[in-house]
């Protein structure tokens, strides 16, 4: 992924919405972002209606985090 402007961040947001299906999106985000905030810009909630965040796990590689949790660019 390439770098951010000064001031932002860049992550990647993943999901599998559904068997068969994986999905990965690159978003730039304001620093001190939250994981909500990335699923959010990602439009992964729009284009997959299954997808309900106040009931599914989420995690920042690979171990669960809360929603509000900040996130870097590391």
């Amino acid at each position: 992924m390439d770098h951010a402007e000064p001031g932002a961040i860049r992550v990647a947001v993943a999901c599998t919405p559904r068997p068969g299906v994986a999905v990965e999106v690159g978003v730039e985000l304001d620093a001190g972002a939250t994981a909500l905030d990335a699923i959010r810009a990602s439009g992964v909630l729009q284009r997959f209606a299954e997808i309900d965040v106040s009931t599914q796990s989420i995690g920042v590689w690979g171990r669960i985090c809360a929603l509000d949790a900040r996130l870097a660019d590391d």
